[in-house]
């Protein structure tokens, strides 16, 4: 029995799931998918204006037999050009068709989409509408648009227009829901704990290797160009934004797109965007695209979230997960996945938060508490700017000068500091010298955690931090940081000092967790009240 359980739970995290392509999958062409070739039949506001290309994330790059009659979703988000996002849900339909023009053995389809957008992430939300309103298409959709299904039935006359006009009160009373929790959703959309997409996706893909997950976290910390990909374009999309949201407080500032279509783009402006970039990047795209470019250089960063693999990138060879301080991570993260049945997504955010402000602490976080004499030697030298710092500033104040300009002084010296960080860690490396790890036999324990992986009297916490760290204080998402303390929201100055004022980090990240879940909640049972009142009511 411990053996088939065994086999069960294997064959679970390998498996590709629904996302598995099949022999005659048909591949969607690029030209079907470009705006003069996609007809908009029906918008609400009736003057919205489609986004360029949109039709590239409503439908899907290619359809198989599985996928027809039966709606799929697909959620996307597009970026402006002022960083901004507008964040999307498409329903999609595919329905096979039967012509003269078929021929054995082929099979042609029909495809549609109902596509909601909008300024705020709320998936489950969007769904829920777009579904209620294709469940009730037969009574909902006007007839003088093109059907959402072949199936639907034609209507004329009074029936025609009720419908048309029940759709619209339908979507005119949605809309004042929604913009009535407008409160609600911006503080929930401001609060760096807010999940609007799980974070299980992202550890099934990588087969819940917590190592993994620390690896893939310090590469975006780090500046590296990062692709995640998968046949899955949900998949896909989830996982980017779960990177984004564990390294809060700290705030992504490279290249940042979570869903590439393989159509958006030609597979020669692919290969620029992805090889010749010369910023980082945290980009996902299908499979798919990653076969039309070929080989991608060592330099950038891989994930295949349908086998669980990362190939780790040559300017990353000083990652090592036995060592301060990503072994206290991955231990962390490993116990968060429980029987790896109930996975502690709460547990996740909490050690993930725990780690990124013990990185930017510098008085009482993981270069202030440790022992090793490398991470002395950077305090030291941290205080002696500190102590300089001071003086000059004490000078400059009895030499009479202005408060306001006292302080611009000290925001310059702290931000020297921030700058200088990555250096001062760079000094006497032959002392933090990771050469001197001996793996034991009993290091390898699965889930990608090494418990023992130091022989003898040898413990993780005599080898600098700094060795490893220091490649985060270099990233623009620290230098920002840095230079903006002030800027940062209340709780945040909470987490920074949470064990100075005896803050219990996974209780405080749980009591926020239902605090959100409860306005969310409420924002929910306002729609669903709507559509439960529109479906019961014998008027529509």
């Amino acid at each position: 029995a411990e053996t088939s359980v065994i086999q069960a739970w294997a064959d679970f995290i390998s498996s590709s799931g629904p996302a598995t392509k099949q022999a005659n999958t048909v591949a969607l062409p690029a030209a079907s998918v470009t705006d003069s070739a996609v007809e908009v039949s029906f918008r609400f506001p009736e003057a919205a204006i489609s986004p360029p290309r949109l039709a590239c994330f409503a439908f899907p790059s290619w359809v198989d037999p599985t996928s027809l009659d039966r709606p799929g979703d697909a959620s996307f988000s597009l970026t402006k050009e002022d960083g901004r996002h507008t964040f999307g849900h498409a329903l999609q339909v595919a329905d096979p068709v039967e012509n003269e023009a078929s021929r054995d053995g082929e099979w042609h389809v029909s495809l549609s989409a109902l596509v909601l957008l909008s300024p705020w992430p709320m998936y489950d939300l969007h769904k829920c509408l777009l579904h209620h309103i294709f469940a009730q298409r037969d009574l909902l959709w006007p007839s003088e648009t093109p059907p959402l299904s072949p199936k639907s039935p034609k209507r004329v006359g009074e029936g025609a227009a009720f419908a048309s006009a029940a759709l619209l009160d339908l979507l005119q009373r949605a809309s004042e829901v929604l913009r009535s929790s407008t409160t609600e959703v911006t503080w929930m959309m401001n609060h760096p704990l807010w999940l609007p997409t799980p974070l299980a996706p992202l550890f099934k893909g990588l087969l819940w290797e917590a190592a993994e997950v620390a690896y893939l976290m310090m590469a975006v910390l780090t500046d590296q160009k990062v692709l995640l990909h998968s046949r899955n374009v949900q998949t896909i999309y989830t996982s980017t934004w779960a990177l984004i949201r564990i390294i809060s407080p700290l705030e992504y500032h490279g290249v940042f797109v979570p869903l590439l279509p393989t159509n958006l783009m030609s597979v020669s402006d692919a290969r620029t965007l992805l090889l010749d970039c010369s910023t980082p990047y945290l980009i996902g795209c299908e499979s798919q695209l990653l076969l039309d470019l070929g080989a991608l250089p060592s330099s950038n960063v891989i994930c295949d979230l349908d086998r669980g693999t990362v190939r780790h990138a040559t300017t990353t060879k000083w990652f090592n997960a036995r060592l301060p301080p990503m072994y206290s991570l991955c231990a962390e993260l490993q116990e968060c996945m429980g029987t790896v049945v109930r996975f502690r997504q709460a547990g996740v955010q909490a050690a993930c938060l725990s780690f990124i402000i013990d990185i930017i602490n510098l008085s009482n976080g993981f270069l202030a508490r440790s022992n090793a004499p490398r991470d002395m030697l950077v305090r030291g030298e941290l205080e002696l700017i500190s102590r300089y710092s001071h003086n000059v500033a004490s000078a400059c104040k009895a030499a009479g000068m202005s408060g306001e300009h006292l302080e611009v002084l000290q925001r310059s010296f702290e931000q020297s500091q921030g700058g200088m960080l990555a250096h001062i860690c760079g000094l006497d490396s032959a002392t933090g010298d990771v050469s001197k790890v001996t793996p034991s036999s009993s290091m390898d324990v699965g889930w990608g955690i090494m418990y023992d992986a130091f022989s003898g009297n040898e413990s993780p916490t005599q080898h600098a931090v700094s060795e490893q760290l220091r490649h985060v204080y270099a990233s623009q998402s620290f230098r920002d940081w840095w230079k903006k303390p002030a800027r940062a929201p209340e709780h945040r100055a909470q987490w920074m000092n949470f064990r100075e004022k005896g803050i219990e980090l996974s209780e405080y990240v749980r009591e926020n967790k239902e605090s959100l879940t409860v306005i969310q909640r409420s924002v929910e049972t306002r729609l669903h009240q709507l559509l439960s009142g529109e479906h019961d009511s014998p008027s529509g």
